[in-house]
């Protein structure tokens, strides 16, 4: 089974989209029959920045409102992040695809978390495109 969505404006795909705080989206996707691993990716572009910014991408079985990306960070599993403070800072703004396994266990939905954040002002051009999941 795949399911793709495709969006260059830096938020989650509108398909499934749940409303959410600013800048922090999450999706959910259902089978029928209960793979135990897949495959989420995603490409991503992130320009280095200057000031503190965040982007994300993040996996986890179940279905999750897009609060819990933030409220339970480690039970989330991150496709990739890159991190102006922790690094690594961006990926040169160039169009990559990153991907991730994921065991699904019994779970019946999947929740793809899509996070972009910044302490200051500024213009990040940060994107995400060509969600896929996989089994």
């Amino acid at each position: 089974m795949a399911i793709s969505g495709a969006n260059q404006t830096g938020s989650a795909p509108t398909w499934a989209s749940a409303a959410a705080p600013a800048l922090t989206n999450a999706a959910s996707t259902a089978w029928s029959r209960r793979p135990p691993n897949g495959e989420v990716s995603a490409r991503l572009r992130c320009p280095k920045a200057a000031g503190g910014f965040w982007m994300e991408l993040a996996v986890r079985p179940g279905e999750h409102p897009a609060e819990d990306f933030d409220t339970n960070a480690p039970a989330w599993t991150l496709v990739k992040k890159f991190d102006s403070y922790a690094g690594p800072n961006g990926n040169g703004n160039v169009w990559t695809r990153y991907s991730k396994q994921v065991a699904t266990g019994a779970a019946t939905k999947l929740s793809i978390g899509f996070k972009l954040g910044a302490t200051g002002s500024g213009d990040y051009s940060a994107a995400w495109d060509s969600l896929r999941v996989q089994y």
